[in-house]
């Protein structure tokens, strides 16, 4: 468990993330809960409404796990914790038994992990039921020209239990190494 974060509904808050995460190469300290099924790095847009993705309408620059008309004023709960140590901490945000909002009994439960340096995102979903309209999974960039979807699960009517995805960054930084072909008898191990 951990810090209780109360949102209204179409609502959002501005926390600090307690490290630098890196999303397709913009640096971020801070995340945007919204109480549709979304986690933005930036912009104030919390429409309940999903899109296809990519999509440069705005909202972008977000982690979609579940994008709907999500109600977490009709019940469930949404936390947020950092846990591990530096440089390999990771933030959680979880989403517990969110109703949608055209059907309360209908729920999402998901947890999100954002990884310290490696810069990972993982999502556990362990239920998505379905209220009839479509939602989306997957993460776009800030200007809704790049995003990866999960398939079949974008801007589509799906359900899930028990689910879990990962969206890895390609590595940005280019390395010299020196590799010499016979070894350094000189050095220890």
């Amino acid at each position: 468990s951990g810090t209780a974060i109360v949102l209204g509904d179409d609502a959002y808050d501005i926390l600090s993330i307690g490290f630098t995460f890196s999303f397709f190469g913009n640096s971020y300290t801070f995340f945007r809960p919204i109480s549709n099924g979304y986690i933005r790095f930036s912009g104030t847009n919390t429409d309940p409404s999903p899109q296809f993705i990519p999509n440069g309408a705005n909202p972008d620059n977000l982690v979609a796990f579940a994008w709907d008309d999500l109600d977490p004023t009709a019940g469930g709960t949404i936390e947020y914790f950092v846990t591990g140590t530096a440089p390999s901490r990771k933030l959680i945000v979880n989403y517990t038994n969110i109703p949608f909002k055209i059907d309360n009994t209908k729920l999402v439960t998901s947890q999100i992990q954002f990884h310290e340096t490696t810069n990972i995102i993982e999502i556990h979903s362990t239920r998505v039921d379905s209220d009839g309209t479509n939602r989306t999974m997957g993460i776009e960039n800030s200007v809704g020209t790049v995003a990866y979807a999960v398939p079949g699960r974008n801007n589509s009517n799906w359900t899930t239990t028990n689910s879990f995805a990962t969206f890895i960054p390609s590595c940005t930084d280019i390395q010299t190494v020196t590799v010499n072909d016979t070894p350094d008898n000189s050095l220890a191990v």
